[in-house]
């Protein structure tokens, strides 16, 4: 009796049924992270596998120059991606997009910011004066005249959340995303560290 054979063909059979049953996992990755990234972690995987099989100084010096090569390749994407977003960014505010461009600016990594009762209050007091610049003024029924218009009434016309509720959502996604990290990671260990008493 072979528990390697045994062990195997169940293995194989759970995997078989798990494919049939639920399909394949989709794994969400950075959105920066394409082929030519997905090309250079297994060219860097390969060679450690290589490395940890034969450790002789030609696979040690074959391994360092694919994580060299690598490391390069991912941050050279990484820039790329981001510096294509803040030229949109650009291209919206120089042709008028103000809607674009406030969108691309909020979404840039706001779950990191920190922010306070006054940066909130210059957000929304940003954000208003935006949106009122879109709409325009509006004609007041009672006396005749232009006037800007309301807060409640931009939100009720847009049908947008407020820029400080956006941010909050995208804190408690960051949230979840550290939570769902492995225990000894160090993202992990400082969200649920507590200060020792004194």
């Amino acid at each position: 009796m072979n528990i390697d054979l045994d062990w195997e063909i169940v293995r194989n059979a759970v995997n078989k049924a798990a494919a049939t049953s639920i399909g394949e996992l989709k794994r969400s990755r950075n959105t920066w992270y394409n082929d030519i990234c997905r090309v250079a972690v297994d060219r860097r995987r390969k060679s450690r596998n290589e490395f940890i099989k034969n450790n002789t100084q030609m696979t040690k010096d074959s391994f360092i120059r694919e994580r060299k090569a690598c490391k390069s390749t991912l941050q050279r994407e990484k820039r790329k991606f981001f510096s294509n977003i803040l030229q949109t960014a650009e291209n919206d505010h120089t042709q008028g997009r103000t809607r674009n461009f406030f969108r691309v600016i909020k979404q840039y990594g706001c779950e990191a910011w920190t922010t306070t009762k006054q940066t909130e209050r210059n957000l929304r007091t940003f954000e208003h004066r935006v949106w009122r610049k879109i709409c325009e003024p509006v004609i007041d029924e009672t006396t005749g005249s232009r006037r800007r218009r309301y807060n409640s009434e931009l939100y009720d016309m847009l049908e947008i959340a407020p820029v400080t509720s956006f941010i909050k959502g995208q804190r408690i996604q960051w949230l979840g995303h550290i939570a769902r990290r492995r225990e000894n990671e160090i993202t992990r260990v400082a969200l649920e560290w507590k200060p020792q008493e004194k």
